[in-house]
């Protein structure tokens, strides 16, 4: 029997301080200042070496055994994480980034970035001239189609997010499926809070956009193949480009509002446009200064009114699904 030996959580993150290393743990957001030697033994915790057989004093590591218990830093084996009611995420790969990941993200994210644009608008132009493709209308091949498109389009958006991120130094946590509000999807948990470039933050945002729109173009460029259904092909690229302009728009959490705060230098600023609207002092001095005013106060409105466009979204899908069955 394989003896197991203490692991570190995988939810920790490492900083390099000047007085010191900074520990944080991504999900409470607790953080810990270490010195080197002690943050060196705790990333050493891989489960695969035993830790009094490392070179340090059996006093030493039984303190930091006893700190890392008492804190709840250790590996469990859970992968499974509650976020609330309907909610809920299953790590399916947690990663002990290599080199070679390093490697692929580089290409992986030059090519989104350099390929989606050109196989878009060739793909757009095969499925423009040709014109027997016929549409069935709602049914299986639609369904098939919608549904092929999406699971592949969900899960590589989220890939390429992450291999934006570890092309500038990022961090990958783990991948996997999650629900959300009931909904099925997938994730990539990601930390690029080292990164600093502001065009490079807001290509990790938009990295699963690009990979979207690039299969849409893939999609209808397999029209001129021929080894498909005209139709299946034709609803999942569309499904793919549903996906990429959903993530576009300016609803917290998703792409669109990464990609703005990075361009406009504006952190929050969905909080901050709800703060606006149920501040009437704000609101009546915003109003003082004119068409500038009134126009930041309409773009807020915009803005929260375009929080609604989750709910009602997930709503008319499952709606959608539904009545193809009935």
């Amino acid at each position: 029997m394989k003896e197991e030996y203490p692991k570190k959580n995988h939810y920790l993150k490492f900083d390099k301080m000047h007085d010191g290393i900074k520990m944080k743990h991504v999900i409470t957001e607790e953080e810990w200042l270490l010195s080197i030697p002690v943050a060196r033994f705790i990333k050493s915790l891989n489960g695969k070496r035993d830790p009094y057989d490392m070179g340090y004093d059996s006093d030493f590591v039984n303190d930091i055994l006893d700190f890392m218990h008492d804190e709840q830093l250790f590996d469990e084996g859970r992968r499974g994480l509650k976020l609330g009611i309907g909610s809920a995420m299953f790590a399916l790969w947690i990663p002990e980034t290599k080199t070679i990941h390093y490697v692929i993200g580089f290409f992986w994210n030059y090519l989104l970035m350099v390929s989606w644009l050109p196989v878009l608008f060739w793909g757009l132009y095969i499925a423009l001239t040709k014109s027997y493709i016929s549409i069935n209308g709602a049914g299986w091949h639609s369904l098939a189609g919608s549904w092929i498109g999406l699971g592949i389009g969900i899960v590589f958006h989220e890939l390429s997010h992450g291999a934006a991120a570890l092309n500038y130094g990022g961090h990958v946590f783990e991948v996997g499926i999650m629900i959300h509000l009931f909904m099925p999807g997938a994730y990539c948990m990601i930390d690029h809070s080292n990164v600093k470039d502001h065009f490079r933050r807001a290509q990790i945002s938009a990295a699963g956009v690009e990979c979207n729109l690039l299969l849409c173009g893939i999609f209808l460029c397999m029209l001129k193949l021929g080894w498909f259904g005209s139709d299946v092909l034709i609803y999942a690229a569309t499904a793919n480009g549903c996906v990429a302009m959903f993530n576009l728009t300016l609803i917290e959490g998703l792409d669109g509002t990464g990609i703005f705060e990075e361009f406009f230098g504006c952190d929050n600023f969905v909080n901050r446009a709800k703060a606006l609207i149920f501040n009437h002092s704000y609101k009546a001095r915003l109003k003082k200064k004119g068409i500038n005013g009134k126009a930041t106060i309409a773009v807020c409105y915009v803005i929260c009114i375009l929080q609604l466009l989750l709910p009602v979204t997930l709503l008319m899908t499952v709606i959608n699904v539904i009545s193809i069955f009935l």
